[in-house]
């Protein structure tokens, strides 16, 4: 292999962004750890993605630097990963550091034998030692120096990660849990959480969508008030804090603060999509005009910018820009008056802006006033100025490759919101996104991870079935078109025949087709993202309540069992499965028997939409059909007049005639 960095053949932008560095970086492929073997050298694996500022920060100072390099090229065989192109990878190399007794985190970096075994690891070094940490120097130099004279001591660190792995891996993680998991599940994510800032105590605060809602989907289910102003609270202070992007719309990863104001300022497509999501479940029972405004705005934002012109979802927008944090988004209160005049002395009383400034002498906009003055059109037209002069800014990068999970999450966001909003033109451009991820990142009866330029990269992970398949069965549901049942139940078939783990239940991170790795992760718990298993067993709930399949069923029944230990243990990171459990079982079904376009169905769905319950699924029956025997409304389709049946826990009322009668 060449002796020099080999990235600029890459598509990943993170990737590229290390293209000229003077590190003789390589993807991870065979032939590295082949160049490892033939060398005798162990690999430095770097992990980051490129919307992270410590990211960039550790470019800066150590691989942009010739001294840092030439001892990395010399003693390491240099391996740069996008954690967003290969999240198995980073998943199962942040399952070491954690065994390790590290903290999770990016840039992650990681030390490994030509074998794959994992010695020693850690996050971010600066280049000269700081605040107690070593120089990155220092740290290549110890581990090269150990791994040169010291093999006892990697041998026994890499047993001893690959044995902690083994066991988290293989952990018995089976059990049944009763209904009343749900109400203590609640209980004490409420006393975790913040009563004055909304969100869990302390800081870093970010936006557990998961958590949030489990706490809302508490209050439809118990009815208690202190559920529902928690939620507000916490919507509401995420709405109005400096996380937001008050000028263009959009939210940033997290906030460094516990108010919510000073984010890390890189925006990613994930989090957008589920606060969309949460934003428009809590909207459909609280009609709050400041939640309309902010989904509204994220959704725009996400048309506008996020979305490529053909069709899929870019991933991040960078948090850097000219090299600096938040530049772009960040203001001189000399320039506001500059640019708004007259008009300047009322929008900075609004927005929080003083001459001293809330970061770094600069100012991030955050809502300072009533929540009544954002609708002023006074106030709408000094943010329309503004952001017309930031647009003239250099701005960050974007990571522009279209990634299956997130796209699938932000297709099921922006189809719910659609009917919740009542806005066509939103469920066009998921279908746009949907459309476009079929005919790009699937063929030969295989799913990819990521695409860019026309390229593929990465078979697909369980993450990116479970999203896809909740894309296509909320869209069956918006639309009623069959093409979209027909889609997800191939994508169920695909993922159960390189998935499914027969012997405990629930699914494997990666396909029987990955080969890559030393082992497959079997994994429960939600991070940023639902986790695969909990976004399936919710999924494959509504799947079978839609169609009464009871092969699906069947894999509903053992995903529950495989986890239910875990689940009861470290409940908090199980939000995702625990919404699955509740909807498979206390889920209502309304189902309509009529001709889809008459008066009375439509009204009978639109009543229908209005009940606040959770996991409430409508679906609207064509007189005759046949349905499977234990379907629910099976039996229950020879009608002559239009009718309706409510049912929970596959239970269904008497015929309802009367629309009003829905309730």
């Amino acid at each position: 292999m060449e002796k020099k960095n080999l990235l600029v053949n890459e598509k990943s932008p993170y990737l590229l962004q290390h293209k000229d560095n003077p590190v003789h970086w390589r993807s991870w492929s065979e032939e590295a750890f082949k160049e490892a073997r033939d060398l005798q050298k162990p690999l430095l694996i770097s992990i980051g993605y490129s919307a992270c500022h410590w990211c960039h920060v550790m470019a800066h100072e150590s691989f942009e630097d010739e001294e840092v390099a030439k001892l990395m090229n010399e003693k390491f065989i240099n391996v740069k990963i996008d954690r967003e192109e290969r999240p198995d990878i980073d998943n199962y190399c942040m399952t070491a550091l954690h065994a390790m007794g590290g903290h999770g985190g990016w840039p992650m970096t990681i030390f490994m034998t030509s074998s794959k075994k994992i010695f020693w690891g850690g996050t971010y070094f600066p280049k000269e030692p700081s605040h107690g940490m070593p120089s990155f120097k220092n740290v290549l130099n110890g581990i090269s120096e150990a791994y040169l004279s010291d093999k006892e001591t990697i041998k026994k660190n890499y047993e001893s990660v690959e044995d902690a792995i083994n066991k988290i891996n293989n952990d018995d993680t089976s059990g049944t849990l009763s209904l009343d998991i749900l109400d203590r599940v609640s209980d004490q994510l409420l006393k975790a959480s913040d009563d004055i800032n909304g969100g869990l105590m302390g800081a870093p605060k970010f936006p557990n969508t998961h958590i949030i809602g489990n706490l809302w989907r508490a209050y439809l289910r118990t009815k208690n008030l202190n559920y529902k102003n928690q939620v507000l609270l916490t919507i509401k202070k995420i709405a109005n804090g400096g996380i937001y992007d008050h000028l263009h719309g959009g939210f940033a990863r997290y906030s460094v603060d516990e108010k919510w104001l000073v984010p890390h300022f890189e925006k990613m497509l994930y989090d957008n999509a589920l606060l969309v999501d949460l934003f428009s479940s809590v909207y459909k029972t609280h009609p709050d005009p400041l939640i309309k405004l902010r989904v509204s705005e994220t959704v725009n934002w996400l048309i506008e910018d996020m979305q490529t012109s053909e069709g899929g979802f870019a991933a991040a927008i960078d948090a850097d820009s000219e090299g600096i944090e938040g530049k772009y988004y960040v203001w001189d209160e000399s320039e506001i008056d500059g640019i708004l005049g007259l008009q300047a002395k009322n929008f900075k009383n609004i927005y929080g802006v003083t001459e001293q400034g809330n970061f770094e002498g600069k100012n991030i906009l955050f809502l300072n006033a009533y929540e009544s003055d954002i609708f002023d059109s006074e106030t709408a037209n000094c943010r329309s100025k503004l952001l017309i002069e930031r647009k003239k800014r250099i701005s960050p990068l974007m990571d522009d490759k279209i990634l299956t999970d997130w796209n699938g999450l932000t297709i099921s966001a922006l189809v719910r919101a659609s009917t919740i909003f009542s806005d066509k033109t939103w469920l066009d451009r998921a279908i746009k996104a949907y459309n476009f991820v079929f005919n790009n990142l699937f063929f030969e009866n295989s799913l990819y991870h990521s695409w860019r330029e026309g390229e593929v990269r990465g078979l697909a992970l369980a993450d990116d079935y479970a999203a896809l398949i909740e894309a296509s069965v909320a869209l069956f549901i918006a639309t009623s078109e069959k093409k979209y049942l027909d889609q997800s139940e191939s994508l169920f078939k695909i993922l159960n025949d390189n998935f499914f783990d027969n012997e405990r239940g629930g699914y494997f991170n990666t396909s029987l087709q990955s080969n890559d790795l030393p082992l497959r992760m079997r994994l429960s718990e939600d991070g940023p993202t639902p986790s695969a298993n909990g976004l399936l067993f919710k999924t494959l709930t509504d799947l079978w309540r839609i169609t009464g399949d009871n092969k699906i069923e069947e894999y509903i029944k053992k995903l529950e069992i495989g986890f239910g230990k875990i689940v009861a243990k470290r409940f908090s990171s199980h939000c995702s499965w625990i919404e699955g459990f509740e909807s498979y079982h206390k889920g209502t079904d309304v189902f309509i028997i009529g001709p889809k376009k008459s008066q009375i169905a439509k009204d009978m769905l639109e009543k229908a939409n209005e009940l606040q319950v959770n996991d409430l699924l409508v679906t609207i029956i064509e007189p005759g059909t046949k349905l499977p025997d234990n379907h629910p409304a099976h039996r229950k389709t020879n009608v002559d007049k239009t009718t309706a049946f409510i049912c929970t826990g596959r239970v269904c009322s008497l015929p309802i005639l009367d629309p009003n009668d829905i309730s």
